[in-house]
């Protein structure tokens, strides 16, 4: 089950208004600020028809105070939800990366981030990163070669592509 459980359903949703929306906002700030209680009641008193990243916030939000299974579920949650929102899908595969490393899972995960969305850099390279670790060297050059050629997200993950390109060229 999820976590937090929001205390209303979501056929009593405001409708009124952007109250919960901008409740989800407030807790979104207070979980990066590290007030894990004041963002625990601002999500719970709003739902996932409310903000289209609630379920991304309670992830971030359960994994911050160790509650890991339940981000995981929200993450895909989210994932399940908006595919559309290319953001929606880092906070899931981060974790399958770096805190299980589970590289399979990781594989399988970031090849449908790529076909959702083929032109997000950072996509394709944790897919290749995934490869790499898996030993899987080929198929990983072929996949950080294709990141590298796109847009960069960011100059210094652009660099660190890079990184790992001649790690591999070079054996």
């Amino acid at each position: 089950t999820c976590w937090p459980i929001s205390t209303r359903s979501s056929t009593n949703a405001r409708a009124e208004g952007p109250a919960g929306y901008y409740d989800v906002e407030r807790a979104a700030l207070a979980v990066i600020d590290g007030e894990t209680g004041q963002a625990h009641d601002l999500l719970a008193s709003t739902t996932a028809d409310d903000h289209p990243r609630w379920h991304h916030w309670n992830g971030v939000l359960a994994h911050s105070v160790g509650r890991v299974e339940a981000a995981t579920e929200h993450w895909r949650l989210q994932v399940e939800a908006h595919p559309e929102d290319a953001e929606g899908w880092l906070p899931l595969g981060f974790h399958l990366m770096q805190d299980r490393q589970d590289y399979p899972e990781a594989e399988a995960y970031f090849r449908r981030a790529v076909a959702q969305h083929p032109e997000h850099q950072e996509f394709r390279a944790w897919l290749g990163d995934a490869l790499l670790r898996q030993g899987r060297r080929d198929e990983a050059l072929v996949e950080l070669t294709a990141a590298r050629d796109l847009e960069a997200v960011d100059p210094r993950f652009a660099a660190g592509i890079d990184d790992l390109i001649a790690q591999i060229e070079q054996g």
